[in-house]
């Protein structure tokens, strides 16, 4: 298990794997959250076949094999060996062209580089404004000149409510109260040790962070939550600028 903040999911993939569920979101396989996103996105792009694509933030693999599925050699990184020992085994048995990799989605080393990268619910897991940038730094430097990153990642609004268990500050980081001990990441709030759990920025602010990282967007909506007080989606096609290499 990776000790950054954003890599303590191995846990819950374990649990996933004990109770027999293949996807985070305990749905069937190929009913992916992501997939409507996925759909719309890919139908707006050239036909892909043979092309590279990356897949950050992977888990049990469902995105990427839905990109191997639309003619794409698709890899896909997560830190959760649960998740990419998963992920492998469903690939294999559908026989893709997908391929995985324990990878810290900030620090993806080699040559390899792709016309489209895809970011699963990664975003809203990198918190701090230093990781997000390094995050958004490596997407340019794998993108190939005219390549395309679509990210869906929760956005707040008025009404969202992540119940007591959270704190969500003016800086759009969600807090949630623990009971491990601290560490270098944890604060105190009245009295009480919490630890970072996901950055909800509002729309606006996610379009403009996205544009000040140096993507051209396309394409931009945000989709309302399904209930009340639940985060809103903010989803996005963008381009690498063509200066950027």
């Amino acid at each position: 298990m990776s000790d950054r903040y954003y890599g303590m999911h191995e846990n819950t993939y374990r649990r996933l794997e004990a109770d027999g569920v293949s996807c985070w979101d305990r749905t069937a396989f190929d009913a992916f959250y992501m997939r409507p996103f996925l759909e719309l996105a890919l139908a707006r792009l050239e036909p892909r076949s043979g092309r590279q694509a990356l897949n950050l933030g992977c888990g049990t693999g469902p995105v990427t094999c839905f990109l191997a599925a639309h003619g794409y050699s698709a890899l896909g990184v997560d830190l959760s060996p649960t998740a990419l020992r998963m992920a492998g085994q469903i690939a294999a048995e559908r026989c893709l062209d997908a391929r995985f990799e324990r990878n810290d989605v900030l620090d993806i080393v080699g040559e390899e580089r792709f016309d489209l990268i895809v970011d699963s619910h990664c975003l809203h897991c990198i918190i701090y404004d230093d990781d997000r940038q390094r995050l958004y730094a490596t997407v340019q430097r794998l993108l190939k000149p005219d390549g395309v990153f679509l990210v869906e990642t929760m956005a707040r609004h008025d009404g969202v409510n992540f119940g007591e268990a959270f704190l969500l500050d003016d800086a759009g980081v969600l807090w949630r109260r623990w009971d491990r001990g601290e560490s270098a990441d944890t604060k105190r709030f009245n009295g009480e040790v919490w630890h970072p759990n996901r950055r909800v920025l509002a729309p606006a602010a996610l379009d403009a962070e996205l544009r000040a990282a140096g993507f051209v967007v396309e394409w931009v909506q945000t989709r309302h939550e399904d209930q009340p007080g639940e985060p809103r989606n903010f989803q996005a096609i963008l381009r690498k600028q063509t200066n950027l290499r």
